[in-house]
C-alpha cells in the first residue's frame, strides 16, 4: 500500500549516506553534496528511501577506490495534483 506524506529528500539523502559510511570510508570515496536546502514533495516516504538507496549504493559499490560521487538536486517545475 502506498502511502504518500510530505517527503524532504535531503533527510533521505542524509540517512541513506549514514548507512553507507563505512564502504564509502573503505573505498575513499569523496562525496560532491550540493542539495537544495530543502525540497519538499508528496511520495511514500519508505519507497523514496528504497529508490536513493539502490541508486547512491550503485553508485559506491560500482565506483573505483579514490573516486568522486556527485549527489545534486534541484526543483525543475511544479505541478499540482489532487
Amino acid at each position: 500500500m502506498i502511502n504518500k506524506t510530505e517527503v524532504d529528500i535531503a533527510a533521505i539523502i542524509d540517512d541513506v549516506l549514514f548507512s553507507f559510511s563505512e564502504i564509502i570510508k573503505k573505498k575513499n570515496i569523496q562525496l560532491e553534496y550540493e542539495l537544495e536546502e530543502s525540497i519538499l514533495f508528496m511520495a511514500d516516504e519508505k519507497l523514496m528511501e528504497t529508490v536513493i538507496r539502490n541508486i547512491i549504493g550503485n553508485a559506491i559499490v560500482h565506483s573505483s577506490y579514490g573516486a568522486k560521487v556527485k549527489l545534486s538536486s534541484s526543483i525543475v517545475g511544479e505541478k499540482t495534483t489532487s
